[in-house]
This record gives structure tokens, C-alpha cells and sequence, in this order.
């Protein structure tokens, strides 16, 4: 005898305002496999890395969560989340980015307020000098895929 049992069941659209929430929407994910492509930009430059979400409802949020592969021998790097054309979060030596190869990963819950189309993509940077590659890690290798996840939660 087959059973089903559940405690809720949240709509597509997500749970309504003043409810209690948290549930998932939707999910999509992007990955690029690095060849070593390389900067020596000072100002943040595209990885190649992006992913497009359309959100239901525009109080709802996106947990953007993403993993990359860099590596910087000489000088500290950079990296960045952007939606569209505004950088919204970014990791620089301030904030851990170290020298040598890395394998690292962040996550960042935003709040785009939109229902259109939104595109998030990564983008990276050398500080002060010097060059940074993805995935260019020698006999160091850190891995060969970058990941970006796109979570729309319901607001």
C-alpha cells in the first residue's frame, strides 16, 4: 500500500507574504571548465561564468552560491558577483582572497525586486599587479570547473 505524507505544501509561487517562508522556488545552474585563461586587469573582468534567473515574485530572493578555481602567485586576486551590470558582493584581500591557487566558494543571498529576467555572472581582478588564472594551478591543480547556483527563495 502506497502512502503520502507531507507536513506542507508550498505553492509554485512561493508561500505568501506574512506567511512563514524559506521554501524553494526554483534552482539553475551554470559551470565553465578554466583553460588558464589569465588577467592582469586592476578593475574586475568577466570569468565567462554567468547564469540567468526569472524570478516569480519580486519579494522573493536569490541565494547565489558559487565556486571557482584561481590562483595568484605574485599578488593577491579578486573576485566578484554581479547582477546586470552592478557588482553586488565582492571578495578582495581584504577579505581572503590569498596568494597561491585556490579552490574557493561563496554564497550571497540578494534581493534583485524584480520579476524580469535577471542574469548573475563572476568576474575576477588582480590586486595591486601581477596575474591571476583560473584553474592555472600547475602541479597544484584546485580543480577544473567553476560553479554558479542561482536559488530563488520565497520571500
Amino acid at each position: 500500500m502506497s502512502q503520502v505524507r507531507t507536513n506542507s505544501i508550498v505553492p509554485v509561487g512561493g508561500i505568501p507574504a506574512g506567511a512563514s517562508g524559506g521554501g524553494i522556488i526554483q534552482c539553475v545552474a551554470a559551470s565553465i571548465t578554466g583553460d588558464g585563461t589569465t588577467t592582469t586587469s586592476t578593475t574586475f573582468v568577466d570569468t565567462g561564468l554567468s547564469a540567468s534567473i526569472t524570478p516569480r515574485s519580486s519579494s522573493n530572493k536569490i541565494l547565489c552560491i558559487w565556486t571557482i578555481g584561481i590562483r595568484n602567485d605574485t599578488q593577491r586576486s579578486g573576485i566578484a558577483l554581479v547582477r546586470g551590470s552592478t557588482s553586488i558582493f565582492a571578495a578582495t584581500e581584504s577579505k581572503g582572497i590569498f596568494v597561491g591557487p585556490h579552490y574557493i566558494s561563496y554564497h550571497f543571498l540578494d534581493s534583485p525586486a524584480t520579476t524580469s529576467s535577471t542574469t548573475y555572472k563572476i568576474q575576477y581582478v588582480t590586486n595591486p599587479s601581477g596575474t591571476s588564472s583560473l584553474n592555472d594551478t600547475g602541479s597544484n591543480h584546485v580543480g577544473d570547473r567553476h560553479r554558479l547556483i542561482l536559488i530563488e527563495v520565497s520571500g
